[in-house]
């Protein structure tokens, strides 16, 4: 059978001891809190980061359709304003038969009263 050796301090249990355990036990406290708080910050950031991502996410997918959205309006406005133009240049061109068509037959003719009533119809539709 062996025998180690052991070296103990013993002091007694005073002041001193008192406040150290004291301090000791609030340390830890205090170390266990910490702990907690950045336990607890580092699950709220990778929330927020996540709520972040979603709502970048979100945002990129509305931009996109504004974009569509603009862009279809604008064919729409220039689709609309080339119509327009086909229109009144051929309705120019038919006012301007009409009219040098009147001028070449009698005032009086039944084709004559007919090219007036497309003069004035074109006319209205012009917007004179």
């Amino acid at each position: 059978m062996a025998f180690f050796q052991v070296y103990v301090l013993a002091l007694p249990y005073d002041e001193v001891q008192s406040r150290m355990h004291r301090n000791l036990v609030i340390l830890s406290v205090l170390s266990s809190l910490m702990i907690l708080a950045v336990a607890i910050s580092m699950v709220l950031t990778v929330k927020l980061a996540r709520k972040e991502m979603c709502l970048t996410a979100a945002l990129a997918k509305q931009k996109e359709k504004t974009q569509q959205l603009e862009r279809k309006s604008k064919n729409q406005s220039v689709a609309f304003e080339t119509a327009s133009h086909d229109i009144r240049a051929s309705l120019a061109a038919i006012s301007g038969s009409v009219e040098m068509s009147i001028n070449e037959n009698h005032q009086g003719s039944e084709l004559a009263t007919d090219l007036r009533i497309v003069q004035s119809s074109t006319k209205y539709l012009q917007g004179k």
